[in-house]
């Protein structure tokens, strides 16, 4: 029997339906694997295969109605088990942010997701939020879309908009910072461990507080 949790084995089923599947699937090699979860392909290939045993004496009528009724029925199968695996696989993060009354610019928000890469050059993602777009009473509003896993952020206040962070010589920011889980430096930057945070189906919100080091 075939192991539907390898792609391949997937691909090598759908190729290898009748015409007539094939035609109500219209589902390119990869597609399967790439976006439907193996058992929801799975099973919409049996019901089809057992739904189009249709005889010789039937008219081709009634085969054109099967065909239209059966891709009807995929689609919204395999859009249905999409849509679920999307919403299991995704979260919200809402990141407010105090500490910035009357201040104008830019924040940047800086998204990690592992220890080695923490506070450096690569991220995940980068966002910028102009202040006063986003500010509703003393907060700054911001969301992230996340995939579900773990995470850190940083945020830093563009005091002179130059899109960058600027820093003393040994490194210690010189313009206004906030770290996820409002992390604080002890003997060195924050750690990633205090900092980090977890993501799934549910919303999270991270208000932090931003100051000068």
């Amino acid at each position: 029997m075939a192991n539907f949790q390898d792609g391949s084995a997937i691909d090598s089923a759908l190729c290898s339906l009748p015409w007539r599947v094939q035609f109500i699937c219209d589902v390119p090699v990869g597609t399967a694997r790439a976006q439907f979860s193996p058992s929801c392909v799975f099973c919409a290939v049996v019901i089809i295969c057992h739904a189009l045993a249709i005889s010789p004496g039937q008219s081709m009528n009634k085969l054109s109605i099967s065909i239209g009724a059966l891709r009807s029925a995929l689609v919204a199968l395999l859009l249905s088990n999409a849509a679920v695996v999307l919403a299991q696989e995704s979260g919200t993060v809402r990141v407010e942010v105090a500490g910035l009354q009357g201040a104008a610019g830019n924040i940047f928000i800086s998204v990690y997701d592992s220890e080695d890469k923490w506070l450096g050059d690569e991220v995940l993602l980068t966002q910028k939020v102009a202040i006063a777009e986003a500010l509703e009473g003393d907060l700054v509003l911001s969301e992230l879309s996340l995939p579900a896993g773990n995470y850190a952020f940083s945020v830093f206040y563009d005091v002179n908009n130059n899109d960058k962070l600027d820093t003393n010589f040994i490194g210690i920011p010189k313009e206004p910072v906030a770290i996820s889980n409002n992390a604080r430096p002890s003997m060195g930057p924050p750690k990633y461990k205090d900092a980090v945070f977890a993501v799934g189906s549910e919303p999270v919100i991270q208000r932090i507080e931003i100051e000068a080091i």
